[in-house]
């Protein structure tokens, strides 16, 4: 136990340190890291770890430590590492600029997305610190990408990271390359809408190439070229738009609830 403690303290100090809290609000956080170990069971050294996480994610004070309950309850769950869940959580929220009044429905929003899919926390964690700066950078929303996530992987994506980096490739092919893509989707369909095209979200881009390209006899691949990654979740995605669909329509009810 006095090793424990030790361990702990030296912990606390590296934080303190390497973020630059004061000695006053560290005090408070290591009064909360402790009695939030005794309520999940989660050691103080692993809830340390995802304090450093958030902390270093520019989270303060009673954020901080909303942040870093929420992550830590999240490990309890996904039984992984509360370093790993507070990693994700506080990715999430800053790339999507979500917040304090919305951070537990974000929160929520994540673990519905790991029941929905195939995966797990640990896997959707690692995988989502990937996809959402990319969704940012292409105007997708977390929803989209999260429904995209579970559908991907409850449908023939072996894992979370694989069907992150398909999902990556998709947005940057179809929202970072639209009008190459519109153009030689116009080609091989005359009857192909550009303007439309560019206009629509992410979902109803694919059930539009798929509507206007692929069901013509055409191959994915002529309007987007040599992208087996992209090609893997148009295919997908297509082949499983009502899992889609749910998958959105649920997400995204909740955000607003």
């Amino acid at each position: 136990a006095t090793q424990m403690a030790a361990t702990y303290e030296r912990g606390m100090k590296m934080v303190q340190s390497e973020t630059g809290t004061s000695a006053k609000q560290m005090g408070v956080f290591s009064d909360q890291v402790k009695a939030l170990s005794i309520a999940t069971g989660i050691g103080t050294t692993d809830i340390t770890n995802g304090l450093y996480d958030v902390l270093s994610a520019s989270f303060k004070g009673k954020e901080a430590m909303q942040v870093l309950t929420l992550a830590t309850k999240d490990s309890v769950i996904g039984m992984t590492d509360a370093k790993i869940t507070a990693n994700a959580l506080t990715v999430v929220l800053r790339a999507f600029s979500v917040p304090a009044k919305d951070f537990v429905a974000v929160n929520g929003e994540m673990q519905r997305t790991v029941t929905a899919g195939k995966m797990s926390m640990a896997q959707y964690a690692s995988a989502v610190s990937k996809t959402s700066s990319v969704a940012v950078q292409y105007h997708d929303t977390m929803e989209d990408m999260n429904a995209i996530m579970a559908t991907l992987t409850s449908n023939g994506i072996k894992n979370a990271n694989i069907a992150g980096t398909d999902y990556n490739n998709l947005l940057k092919v179809l929202n970072g390359n639209t009008k190459s893509v519109a153009e030689k989707s116009h080609a091989l369909n005359p009857a192909f809408n550009e303007n439309a095209f560019a206009a629509m979200d992410v979902a109803h881009k694919v059930s539009y190439l798929n509507s206007m390209i692929v069901t013509h006899g055409h191959n994915i691949a002529e309007v987007i070229g040599k992208q087996q990654n992209a090609a893997a979740a148009f295919t997908v995605l297509s082949q499983h738009a009502g899992d889609y669909a749910t998958n959105l329509k649920n997400l995204s009810n909740q955000q607003k609830n």
